[in-house]
């Protein structure tokens, strides 16, 4: 990009234009005179008003350079330097001055016209609020392209609106895609990096600075014809008693050729809590990341927001689990492990306070990982991440008063550590329980052959002193637990929705796309186990329905 930026100039000439750019200043400052004869002298000005001879009055804070500039007949020059713009007017004359004890009021004829120099490079337009523009980021760190909306634009860079999953951009890494559409269908796209990242966690979005680079001088043309329309549009929409056309930049296309169909179905409440409660992970992830604490706020309103919902409706809490919105895979599987967690805890009767601790530790219990470079459930399962990630936890957890030490250190050792190592304490189940949850979530997430019944026998089969807490997972979920995989006679995948009251499936929705292998093939991973009573207890996801 080049030094010196070049600045672009707008004329306003005529009486109505004149007098609107000036009534922005009635009785807020932000204007100055100098003298012609003397330009370093000048001093702040507040415009009173227009009279009906069109007589500006100036109420002038130096009273005593308005009246020598009057006596001796010196002609001045309105200017201003707001933000990133410099206008000035004309060479005026004062008609007339009447001087108060710490001002002076002058009269001049309104100016003929007004030069407003606006430098490119500094330059920000501001898009308002009803101005739909649509913006697309991709680039390292993000799984898929982050969507969100042009909050400003600049020849230099943009300032964007994002959603949570902005937080996993690499500051400063130079490699980043931001795609614009605008209204009449134009699209702009340039390469970027990002110069900060500022989260907001009311509602969980991220506002992103980005700098655009490597911009040759067509680039800068473009970016400040955008610019130009875009300003022009705000003021177009601000004047009410004018009925301009909007900008051939911001003039919709026609209905038939911008209809979109949105196949998606719109989300349950369940799973946009769930939503709600990554994207609190994703800022905690963030936090961490960025040498920060975590915030125990979020993390307390997390914790007892799934104990809401898994009390309330713990077959919609699992099956809303199947939504993973595109977070990394550590981020999403502690959410869904938290859920189960909360279900078997509140099945089990857990103590209130030791609930909303076990639930808080299983939603933070694999951020280390994402915090030392890691987000696939393949590198969490080997011990050499383990102890590291694990410390990161309990450090970052060693200073919140709600959640005990001993809390802490079973469910997150129920994680790292083989499960069997746990005590026979309430705590210490507490912790196999979580231990064998997390397996199974594991074995459903990566290896996404293995059905959920398969995995927990596969859990029991390398851990037999883990058998003992087989019942009770089958006891608060079933025997083909909601969000499990089951087959029709027709080898049709499906997803179960609903148990009935002999936790067999009782409604069943298509999986689509997501298929298990054939039929035979997990037969015969089935005749694999040799524990003939977890065989007996537990009902394969091939069986017919």
């Amino acid at each position: 990009m080049v030094e010196e930026q070049p600045t672009e100039q707008d004329l306003l000439e005529g009486r109505d234009d004149i007098w609107q750019w000036l009534e922005g200043f009635v009785g807020v400052g932000g204007l100055w005179i100098r003298l012609d004869a003397s330009p370093s002298e000048a001093c702040p000005v507040v415009v009173v008003g227009l009279d009906e001879g069109d007589q500006l009055a100036l109420e002038v804070v130096d009273a005593n350079l308005a009246e020598r500039a009057h006596s001796a007949g010196s002609s001045i020059t309105l200017f201003t330097n707001e933000g990133v713009k410099y206008a000035q007017s004309n060479s005026l004359h004062i008609e007339h001055c009447h001087v108060l004890e710490n001002a002076a009021t002058v009269y001049t004829g309104l100016p003929e016209c007004i030069v407003i120099n606006a430098r490119r490079g500094e330059f920000h337009a501001r898009l308002r609020k009803d101005l739909d523009c649509p913006v697309t980021i991709s680039g390292p760190g993000l799984i898929r392209p982050v969507q969100g909306e042009l909050a400003d634009l600049s020849v230099g860079g943009c300032r964007v609106h994002l959603s949570s999953h902005a937080c996993y951009m690499q500051p400063e890494c130079p490699d980043y895609s931001v795609e614009v559409a605008f209204p009449s269908g134009e699209l702009f796209q340039s390469s970027a990096e990002v110069r900060y990242l500022d989260l907001s966690e009311e509602n969980f979005s991220v506002t992103a600075g980005f700098k655009f680079h490597s911009c040759s001088a067509q680039h800068e043309s473009r970016v400040w014809q955008l610019v130009r329309d875009i300003e022009r549009e705000s003021a177009r929409a601000a004047d009410s008693e004018r009925d301009f056309e909007p900008s051939e930049l911001f003039r919709p296309v026609s209905s038939v050729d911008n209809e979109v169909l949105d196949s998606r179905k719109p989300l349950s409440a369940a799973a946009v809590r769930l939503r709600h409660i990554a994207d609190s992970l994703c800022f905690q992830w963030y936090y961490l990341r960025s040498g920060k604490s975590l915030s125990m706020e979020s993390l307390l309103w997390a914790a007892e927001d799934l104990i809401v919902l898994a009390a309330s409706d713990a077959e919609e809490a699992l099956f809303a689990t199947l939504d993973d919105p595109g977070h990394p895979a550590l981020i999403w599987h502690d959410v869904c492990l938290a859920v189960r967690m909360a279900c078997v805890a509140h099945h089990c009767g857990l103590p209130e306070g030791e609930l909303k601790a076990a639930v808080a530790c299983a939603l933070v219990h694999d951020i280390g990982y994402l915090v030392n470079g890691s987000c696939s459930l393949e590198h969490a399962s080997r011990p050499v991440y383990q102890a590291e990630a694990v410390a990161v936890i309990k450090s970052a957890l060693a200073h919140c008063n709600w959640i005990p030490d001993a809390t802490v250190e079973a469910v997150l050792d129920s994680g790292a550590c083989s499960p069997p190592n746990c005590s026979r304490t309430p705590l210490g189940k507490l912790a196999l329980l979580l231990g064998l949850l997390d397996w199974q979530c594991r074995d459903v997430a990566y290896k996404t052959a293995q059905p959920w019944n398969y995995a927990l026998q596969r859990v029991c089969s390398d851990y037999p002193d883990l058998a003992d807490w087989a019942d009770i997972t089958v006891a608060c979920f079933g025997k083909m637990p909601v969000a499990s995989r089951v087959c029709d006679p027709d080898d049709k995948n499906f997803w179960v929705r609903a148990l009935d009251a002999d936790q067999r499936p009782a409604v069943i929705v298509p999986c689509g796309k997501r298929c298990l292998p054939n039929r035979e093939s997990l037969q015969r991973q089935m005749m694999e186990l040799q524990t003939k009573s977890l065989r007996e207890l537990l009902v394969p996801v091939n069986t017919h329905i």
